[in-house]
């Protein structure tokens, strides 16, 4: 496995088992709200994300064994939430198939895994995330 999986904590949010309560997808962006049962914290992605990939975590065992292989961690996913993919396979997908259209933006992925699922985001720029609570 090439890529590399960053836990990503821009606002320095406590560690914990998070679960998405609540998915918005509108014109407006794509809003998570997740919580650890004591906070609550909003991801938000301003505007369309050119590529939104939901699957439950049972989808995604060869991804999530990778993962703790390269990490040397079987509990890499254990008490976080929010990671920033580099090297992304899903990004150098999107640049196949586009025929090149979106190599000169700045992709990120982004991948929310809980203990149910994993949401992967392609976009142009970061989410914003706030603690509601």
């Amino acid at each position: 496995m090439n890529e590399d999986w960053i836990k990503w904590n821009p606002i320095n949010i406590e560690e914990g088992q998070y679960n998405i309560i609540d998915y918005t997808h509108n014109v407006n962006g794509v809003k998570l709200i997740l919580t650890n049962e004591i906070k609550k914290i909003e991801v938000f992605f301003d505007g369309i994300p050119l590529l939104i990939r939901y699957s439950i975590e049972g989808i995604r065992m060869k991804t999530w064994e990778g993962v703790q292989i390269k990490y040397k961690n079987k509990y890499f996913f254990k008490n976080w939430f929010l990671y920033l993919i580099h090297e992304s396979q899903l990004v150098n997908w999107i640049s196949t198939e586009s025929c090149g259209f979106y190599d000169n933006y700045n992709l990120k992925h982004f991948c929310i895994v809980t203990g149910e699922e994993l949401i992967d985001f392609i976009s142009i720029n970061e989410p914003t995330i706030s603690l509601i609570t």
